[in-house]
């Protein structure tokens, strides 16, 4: 869902998924939107051009993913550019709406906005693509399961306690490789 039904414009649309699953999902976005807008509305036009540019940077991801270290030089500026142009127009859309006769929460400008162009900006050092992965996502499974392991027959002051001790003796294990087995 992206928003509620009931008051669909009293909050701003989020993408419910992993960021593995929402990974390219620009491309078929605009296929969609391209059938279904209207060419007169700027709004509509910037859409488009915002869309464009978040698929001109996943591709520009793809080509240079294999680039360890940094991003090829042409590649990092067409990152930079197609990113600057992208939060550009996210921040233009934003005030647009905001600025409506009946405001309309749309484009919400967070501090993910910042963050990506200092990415786009600093991929002529370091290629984002070397750095990503969903591990985040992952983790936040594994202490699912250890807290779930740590609760049964436990008080909760007590359960946290005991996540925290199975997660540094992991760690301990972990980090000490093979060395614990001999």
């Amino acid at each position: 869902m992206f928003t509620s039904k009931e008051q669909p414009t009293k909050e701003y649309p989020r993408l419910k998924g992993k960021a593995a699953e929402l990974r390219h999902f620009g491309r078929p976005l605009l296929a969609v939107w391209n059938k279904h807008m209207t060419d007169m509305d700027p709004k509509h036009v910037a859409v488009k051009k915002a869309l464009e540019r978040s698929v001109r940077a996943e591709d520009i991801l793809d080509e240079s993913s294999l680039h360890v270290g940094a991003m090829p030089h042409d590649a990092a500026q067409e990152l930079c550019s197609t990113t600057a142009d992208f939060l550009l127009i996210f921040s233009y859309l934003n005030r647009e709406y905001l600025s409506a006769e009946t405001p309309v929460l749309l484009f919400s400008i967070t501090v993910k906005a910042h963050m990506l162009m200092h990415l786009a900006l600093q991929c002529s050092h370091m290629n984002p693509v070397t750095g990503w992965c969903y591990m985040g996502e992952d983790f936040q499974h594994v202490m699912r399961i250890l807290t779930a392991s740590s609760c049964r027959g436990n008080k909760p002051h007590q359960a946290a306690v005991k996540v925290a001790n199975k997660y540094t003796q992991g760690m301990d294990v972990r980090l000490k490789g093979s060395k614990v087995w001999r």
